[in-house]
């Protein structure tokens, strides 16, 4: 049996629109389209780099990365 995880899209939604307002500005910041952004996050094997970026952008922590990033699936 494996576990599966996924991206915790509620808490990020929550934090982009905390920090920019909308996705759109968001998206502007990080410098990539929507389409482009919901393929990374939607794709399963997101690169470790985009997940940097997009931490970065969003001033997430590191000890804030797991509670963003992966969320157990049952």
């Amino acid at each position: 049996m494996s576990i599966k995880y996924e991206v915790n899209r509620e808490l990020l939604s929550e934090r982009i629109v905390k920090k920019y307002g909308s996705q759109k500005a968001f998206l502007k910041a990080l410098g990539i389209t929507r389409q482009a952004f919901n393929y990374k996050i939607n794709a399963g094997s997101v690169s470790i780099v985009s997940l940097i970026e997009i931490c970065n952008v969003l001033d997430i922590s590191n000890r804030q990365f797991m509670n963003y990033f992966i969320k157990k699936v049952d």
